[in-house]
């Protein structure tokens, strides 16, 4: 699912009206929701913090890596996920070839994300080797690390 804003994992709204209406298209999977599109997982989160005259409400949608999953799921469906990711890299690796720049930097994103968590940091380096800007970004923000 492309979402214009969504350059990063997680992107926040303030009015409902300013969630993209492809978020409509997600299909609920397990407490997550899931793109039939493009098979990302992502958290839809609602948030109200109610003052003395009026309720500021917060809306965010968090694109969640594969390694992000693996760590939400727990028992059977943990091992079935970890079982299909191997499937999931071969894809993923294949799609660094697809004709859409888009399904390129998001395969790059999902790469990088297993290979720095499994320490694979020469897979890692080719990522960023990439010709195109868009996928080297992509591997990159998948290296931010929080403080």
């Amino acid at each position: 699912m492309y979402i214009q804003s969504q350059k990063k994992s997680s992107t926040k709204w303030i009015l409902e009206s300013q969630i993209p209406k492809q978020k409509t298209k997600l299909i609920g999977k397990d407490g997550l929701s899931v793109c039939p599109e493009c098979e990302n997982y992502y958290r839809f989160s609602y948030a109200a913090e109610y003052e003395d005259n009026h309720t500021i409400e917060s809306f965010s949608l968090d694109r969640l890596s594969p390694i992000e999953i693996r760590n939400y799921f727990s028992g059977e469906k943990k091992v079935a996920y970890e079982n299909g990711l191997i499937e999931l890299e071969k894809k993923m690796e294949l799609d660094l070839l697809h004709e859409s720049l888009w399904q390129r930097s998001e395969s790059a994103w999902k790469l990088s994300k297993i290979f720095i968590d499994n320490k694979r940091y020469p897979e890692l380096i080719s990522l960023l080797k990439q010709k195109e800007e868009e996928v080297r970004f992509e591997s990159l923000l998948s290296t931010k690390r929080p403080i």
